[in-house]
């Protein structure tokens, strides 16, 4: 079973995310998280992919910038969320 372990710094990058995504309608590209948060676009990325994992956010394959996907369910998600404990794989996809 895949866990992660929800740090801070991915709490702050999800935030950036949802902030983003509600003054744009839009959601950040990993160049945008990556110059927003102060790492490289490989790290935006890394943690996206982590984010992605628990499900509290989905990514879309293939060839458009803007892969973050947020739905409703998941917005609503991010002020209940718990920093610093392990999350299972999918545990926000039920």
């Amino acid at each position: 079973m895949n866990k992660i372990y929800f740090s801070k710094r991915k709490y702050d990058v999800l935030q950036f995310i949802v902030n983003y995504y509600m003054r744009n309608d839009y959601t950040p590209t990993f160049a945008e998280i990556a110059k927003g948060m102060g790492f490289t676009r490989s790290r935006a990325n890394a943690i996206v992919n982590d984010l992605v994992t628990i499900g509290v956010i989905d990514k879309e394959e293939g060839s458009s910038r803007r892969k973050i996907r947020l739905n409703n369910k998941q917005l609503k998600l991010v002020n209940n969320l718990k920093i610093n404990i392990t999350y299972k794989a999918n545990e926000f996809r039920k």
